[in-house]
């Protein structure tokens, strides 16, 4: 049975990512380096740069100059007149990518307990997308990932509109396609950012400008999980953390 195998299939590559996932965070612990030189002789599905244990917590997050002439997040953040940033999150279907981006956010500044002060939506440019209680599978892998049901039940999948800009203090996008969108409204603009203008340079897929989109098959939704996870995890959450700071 081909529906069943795919079934199975898509069950051992989540689990297999859960299991790769609980090792990286095994090998950040004091006392685990031979575990580290275990996960640097296989061929995982990442750069091994991209483990925490071969992050410094106070490195420089500063992303690497690829903005040609686009706002950077710090000189959005800097901007913002008030004590909360909003986040919008965008992509073509809102199923995927925006989706992840919004939960892998909402997570992270739960965690760090500066949710008070930051709001996250996300949303789709698809025309004639309509709105939908969001994509059945993600939802099964974030609460595989640990996302708690409170921020899993608030991802739903639902079309732009100028409410969301106007709402917005920064954009983030997937893809160029999703930027040029951004691009026909000047008030978009100037507070539209790429999601991997924030990838530093040893971490994968950096130096592109599209987030690879497990819609189409250009990554696995493991894959892409990871991916996300990370980039927020090192590179957005501390800036998010330094505007929280500002505002104390």
């Amino acid at each position: 049975d081909l529906d069943l195998s795919a079934g199975l299939l898509r069950i051992a590559k989540v689990t297999l990512y859960g299991r790769i996932r609980e090792l990286m965070n095994a090998a950040n612990r004091p006392g685990n380096e031979n575990l580290l030189k275990m996960l640097k002789e296989l061929r995982l599905p990442y750069k091994i740069s991209d483990l925490p244990a071969n992050r410094q917590k106070d490195h420089n997050t500063s992303s690497p100059v690829r903005q040609e002439g686009r706002p950077s997040i710090d000189h959005i953040l800097s901007g913002i007149k008030g004590d909360k940033v909003n986040i919008l999150c965008i992509c073509s279907w809102n199923r995927y990518r925006s989706a992840m981006m919004q939960m892998m956010i909402m997570d992270g500044v739960q965690k760090e307990k500066i949710d008070h002060l930051v709001e996250v939506e996300s949303a789709g440019t698809l025309v004639g997308l309509k709105p939908s209680k969001g994509n059945k599978g993600l939802k099964r892998l974030a609460k595989r990932y640990g996302i708690v049901w409170e921020i899993r039940r608030k991802i739903k999948s639902k079309p732009i509109t100028k409410e969301h800009i106007k709402w917005a203090d920064l954009i983030i996008v997937a893809d160029e396609k999703n930027y040029m969108q951004m691009e026909l409204d000047p008030e978009a603009k100037r507070k539209t950012i790429y999601f991997m203008d924030l990838a530093l340079p040893d971490q994968r897929f950096a130096g592109q400008r599209d987030l690879p989109d497990p819609g189409r098959g250009e990554i696995g939704l493991g894959e892409i999980f990871m991916l996300i996870e990370d980039i927020v995890q090192y590179e957005l959450i501390p800036k998010l953390e330094e505007f929280s700071r500002s505002e104390e």
